[in-house]
């Protein structure tokens, strides 16, 4: 289970590296940082926790404890990838990706 935990970890992990990297022109954000660091600490500290301390807690089932930690730890990186992306950094990232300026935006709805 511990290592089922740091694989899944790592592959959210991956996700928002990658989410951050195409739509952040400021790329690394330091929150970003904070996030796969914290989320990279729990998967470790939850396998060495599971690893000398599990079958000594009597009824207290340490696995399924970690498990629902497991969905408070990820509810940050979900608040993270459903953020508002701002209209500017939308472009700058667009720009990058494409190569091309992105055209200006008009002042009148369907024209360029």
């Amino acid at each position: 289970m511990p290592f089922i935990r740091a694989v899944g970890f790592g592959i959210v992990s991956v996700i928002v590296v990658l989410h951050d990297l195409r739509t952040d022109p400021l790329f690394p954000q330091p929150s970003l940082l904070l996030l796969v660091a914290t989320d990279a600490l729990f998967a470790a500290s939850s396998w060495l926790v599971l690893r000398f301390a599990y079958g000594r807690t009597g009824r207290v089932d340490l696995s399924l404890i970690f498990l629902h930690l497991d969905v408070l730890v990820w509810l940050p990186m979900d608040d993270y990838l459903t953020k508002p992306v701002s209209s500017a950094s939308l472009a700058a990232a667009l720009q990058h990706g494409t190569g091309r300026r992105a055209p200006a935006p008009s002042a009148t709805p369907g024209t360029r």
